[in-house]
């Protein structure tokens, strides 16, 4: 069959957060092609997004990706050819052509497919509120990133709240509007964030969640316990300061040698002590500060914090409550609750 280059790509990125990052079992690092769907599923996440072909089956994701990113014609041929007991997938354009292996049938196309049979009809399914993927943004902030941390590695929605964290930092937003209760893996929420989800579905095992295009990304849910984390914010006592002025300033200069990798990871020191606020970040390569001025007389208060959720949290009418043990930075509708770690 003849498809379009630039749409065939476009469909595979938008499924890639079903693939597996490790080859555990091999299918899950395929693209499943059902006929009427493409789909990627790795047992935590699975993405349905509607394209129709001709064939069933599935192919290594790596190799089609690359095939189709290389391949410069706005149309390409897909041909399935079978020799004796294997199948192949081969992708022409012009007088070029890649051969890739293609599994006909396996045990994860009835689990990905059975997902469908489990979602009530479009008429059952809830809106996602406004600010939904914005609070679970903020809030995965404070999200802990080792595994053996259970739930601290969630968002948990309950009610119109949005909760995640541990003992040293924890966040919540509340929404205008109540959800049903589920919690799912906060590093998910990066990956929510590409898309423009307008309902969601909760079943037994799995979150959905659906756009305008049909595309439906579904997330298995976890269980267990979390932190009362009504009574750790209810527990908080501080002293609401005002936001500095230079303070956004002052965090942008520090997050230019801030540590970590990624974006959740970052971290830069914050430094109270006699009406003087310093923000630095420090890294391998070097380290950047900077000073603004604050009405603080108390003890030196030292901390770190990722500067990419405090100014997010700066840009609106924000507060900031310091505390003995932690510090609390919030605005209408979102609290940050850190406790002093150096």
């Amino acid at each position: 069959m003849e498809v379009n280059r630039a749409e065939l790509l476009n469909t595979l990125n938008k499924v890639k957060p079903g693939l597996a990052t490790k080859e555990i079992v091999e299918e899950m690092t395929h693209f499943l092609f059902t006929g009427t769907d493409v789909i990627s599923y790795n047992d935590r996440v699975c993405v349905h997004h509607p394209y129709e072909t001709d064939f069933k089956g599935s192919v290594q994701s790596s190799k089609i990706l690359e095939t189709l990113n290389k391949y410069k014609t706005e149309m390409v041929d897909i041909v399935i050819e079978k020799e004796t007991e294997d199948s192949f997938m081969i992708i022409k354009s012009g007088k070029s052509r890649v051969v890739c292996a293609f599994v006909e049938d396996h045990k994860i196309f009835e689990k990905a497919e059975s997902l469908t049979t489990e979602i009530g009809s479009i008429d059952d399914w809830l809106e996602v509120p406004e600010h939904f993927i914005y609070g679970a943004y903020l809030s995965s902030f404070s999200a802990g990133k080792d595994a053996s941390s259970g739930t601290a590695t969630c968002i948990r929605v309950e009610g119109n709240l949005i909760w995640c964290g541990d003992q040293e930092r924890s966040s919540r937003y509340e929404l205008e509007e109540e959800m049903e209760d589920f919690m799912i893996k906060a590093a998910l929420v990066a990956t929510i964030q590409d898309y423009n989800f307008t309902y969601y579905y909760v079943t037994k095992s799995w979150v959905h969640f659906i756009d305008d295009d049909n595309v439906t990304l579904s997330a298995r849910r976890i269980t267990g316990k979390t932190l009362p984390y009504d009574k750790l914010f209810g527990k908080f006592e501080g002293t609401d300061i005002d936001v500095p002025e230079g303070l956004k300033g002052s965090i942008d200069i520090a997050s230019i040698m801030s540590s970590g990798d990624s974006e959740s990871d970052k971290s830069v020191s914050i430094t109270i002590e006699a009406n003087v606020l310093t923000c630095e970040g420090r890294n391998n390569t070097g380290f950047s500060s900077s000073e603004c001025e604050i009405e603080w007389e108390g003890d030196r208060i030292e901390f770190h914090i990722n500067p990419v959720l405090l100014l997010e949290v700066m840009t609106k009418a924000s507060k900031i409550s310091v505390g003995e043990n932690a510090s609390m930075f919030h605005n209408n509708q979102f609290m940050h609750l850190l406790a002093y770690k150096v």
